[in-house]
Formats: C-alpha cells, structure tokens, sequence
C-alpha cells in the first residue's frame, strides 16, 4: 500500500494529466453525466439539505449537479473555511475565492454544525477505496467536519479511475469514512460504518 503522500502525488499527477487532455465538450459532458447519476439516486432527489462543494480545478466539475439539487427543491450548503474549520453557506450559484483559493460562497453562514442536519454529504477526494476510505487533500478539514456525524450518507465525489481497491488507501483512526462514490460513470455503494 502506498502512503498518503505517495498516492497523494499519484492522483494530482494523473488529475493534472487529465485536465490538460479534457476538451471543454467532454468537461461538459462529465459535469451532466455526474448530475445524471446522482440525480437518479433516491438519497439524493429526497434530499431537502444537501452538503456539497464548489470544484476546484482537477476536481470532477459539481456545478450541473449543484443547479440541479437547487433546481428540485433542496437547499444546498457549500463549506467556508473558518481558519481550521469548516463553516457552511448556501449555495446561490456563484461562488468567491476563499483563504486557500478554493471557490466558497458569500451568502450568510450557518454555522460549523449545519453539515449535522444535511440529508446527504457529498465530499471532495483525491481517491477512495472500496472500504470507504477516503483520500482527501490532507488539511483534516472534513474529518474534522464530519466527526459529529450527519443526517445522512457521505459521499466521496470522484473521476472513475479513483474509486480503488479495497485496503489502497491508508486510513487513520480519525479519517472519516464515505459511505458510497459517486463519478461521471456510476454510483457505488460501499460497506461498513463510517
């Protein structure tokens, strides 16, 4: 098993490939077959509050699918980052540069514990396996985030390629597990408590 930081290195090398060979067709058709996915998944069309993120470059785009949430009714909360925490916002559909040049929201915050009382979590990863473990960028901030628990399913939002192996990514006693992935190309359920 390689260590975070190799497969870390790994998948933003494969990422940074994929973006210089993505033509912005095919970036398109990505975003509307992810929101095509997940759309059809019962958890997320009964979703009333919906947790998300506003893709940064390499990260499978989530705007169709953030429109689209908004579109069917559920109110859909984007994280702020609050020094080492994350604070969460709604979603209006434009989004600002934030401390870490991660596109965040303007609107009124609602406070680090509002991700407590969201129907479904959809988190960005560099990977995950089929365990549920999840690589993130390595800041904790969803781990911490997450730690309380939420009122419904985690899930990783990914390329195809970067769902893994069970037992592929190391994963620590505080590494909050996804309870499913989600990519352009499906959507799988995998075992386990988070």
């Amino acid at each position: 098993m390689d260590s975070k930081a190799t497969l870390r290195a790994r998948v933003r090398a494969a990422r940074r490939a994929r973006e210089r060979a993505l033509t912005p067709a095919a970036a398109e058709a990505a975003a509307e077959a992810l929101a095509a996915v997940a759309m059809a998944r019962p958890e997320v069309r009964g979703a009333a509050r919906v947790a998300c993120y506003a893709a940064a470059p390499g990260e499978p785009d989530t705007g169709v699918l953030r429109r689209a949430l908004r579109e069917a009714g559920a109110e859909v909360l984007l994280p702020v980052v609050d020094g080492a925490e994350l604070d969460w916002a709604p979603d209006d559909g434009t989004t600002v540069p934030g401390p870490l040049g991660l596109p965040q929201p303007t609107g009124t915050r609602r406070g680090r514990d509002a991700v407590a009382g969201c129907d479904l979590v959809l988190v960005p990863a560099l990977a995950a396996d089929r365990s549920g473990a999840r690589l993130g960028q390595g800041g904790g901030y969803y781990d911490r985030a997450l730690a309380a628990g939420t009122g419904g399913p985690v899930v990783a939002v990914l390329h195809p390629e970067e769902l893994l192996p069970a037992g592929s990514v190391p994963a620590l006693p505080h590494d909050v597990r996804v309870d499913a992935v989600l990519t352009a190309a499906g959507w799988t359920p995998l075992p386990g408590p988070r």
